[in-house]
């Protein structure tokens, strides 16, 4: 059994597949068609839901649109993920949504907290 990877201080032994994305060569429409990389193993220091539960848009009283499920993810290093990538965890695809927040890079307190690393916020919609 191998040992967990450290982020900063804290142990990450949670572990995520992470596809980077790029904007492809433009569709015959003109539109660019998204693209990922090949999946990387990441380990991540802890997940946890955004909302209590998943939550749904409702387009009609009488309807329900979809599912959204939102996770934070607490990372060692959040610069390695940006907007649209995506992760897969537990066997389900998410995608990265906004900017990851670095606690390090910008902390109102003056001090090198890097080894806090930071979150990134995933979600999935079905």
């Amino acid at each position: 059994m191998s040992s967990p990877a450290y982020g900063g201080s804290f142990i990450a032994n949670i572990t995520v597949q992470h596809q980077v994305w790029s904007q492809g060569p433009p569709n015959a429409h003109g539109v660019g068609v998204d693209q990922w990389a090949a999946p990387v193993t990441r380990a991540v220091n802890a997940i946890h839901p955004l909302h209590r539960m998943p939550h749904h848009d409702i387009a009609d009283s009488e309807y329900v649109g979809r599912v959204m499920v939102d996770w934070i993810m607490v990372v060692p290093d959040p610069t390695v993920y940006s907007k649209n990538d995506r992760v897969v965890y537990n066997g389900a695809t998410y995608r990265v949504q906004n900017t990851p927040i670095n606690w390090g890079a910008t902390n109102p307190f003056g001090f090198d907290n890097t080894f806090f690393g930071g979150e990134v916020h995933i979600q999935r919609v079905t």
